[in-house]
């Protein structure tokens, strides 16, 4: 958004759920999941591991260092061997 440059097709909504390029207007709206379903499913399940099962922060209660500096980001960590 500070280089001006557009967003590639697919990667954000504006604040009224509408597809866009323009950078500015995505950071009022919403960023979606790379990779379509199932980008969103890895994402999904990538936020229960590490925030509902860890008891850490998830979606949208992540807080972020920028917005508020001397608040808890309040991330949790998950470890998996396979």
């Amino acid at each position: 958004a500070t280089e001006g440059r557009p967003l590639a097709e697919g990667m954000a909504l504006d604040a009224q759920g509408r597809p866009t390029t323009d950078a500015k207007a995505a950071l009022e709206g919403v960023l979606l999941a790379f990779g379509g379903p199932r980008g969103f499913a890895l994402l999904s399940a990538v936020e229960v591991m590490t925030g509902v099962l860890t008891g850490g922060a998830y979606a949208d209660l992540v807080a972020s260092k920028e917005a508020s500096p001397g608040s808890p980001e309040g991330t949790a960590h998950f470890m998996m061997a396979i």
